[in-house]
């Protein structure tokens, strides 16, 4: 009994003690002509999961505390494939 407490106990310890992964995706959008595109809305998707975001004034967004893996980002129309890493990701994009 006491070595089935004991094993129950450290499987619980690492449940709790075991962080969950979360990384950061961010960059800058720029218009055609390289200047920053402000106030755009940039979407973020993995299956079920959907997120948004909006450029400040000088064109940089961020998704934050998100599960590394591949999503579409999707910016007026234009998708893009991103690989998030665990350490995080930074992706400029360039408006046609």
């Amino acid at each position: 009994m006491r070595s089935l407490l004991i094993g129950s106990f450290s499987f619980f310890m690492l449940v709790i003690v075991t962080p969950l992964v979360a990384a950061d995706l961010r960059g800058q959008v720029l218009q055609g002509n390289g200047a920053p595109a402000g106030n755009v809305t940039i979407s973020l998707k993995e299956g079920q999961d959907s997120r948004t975001a909006t450029t400040n004034g000088s064109g940089f967004y961020e998704f934050r505390n998100i599960t590394p893996g591949t999503y579409t980002l999707t910016i007026k129309g234009q998708n893009e494939q991103v690989r998030v890493s665990p350490q995080g990701t930074e992706r400029n994009i360039r408006l046609p």
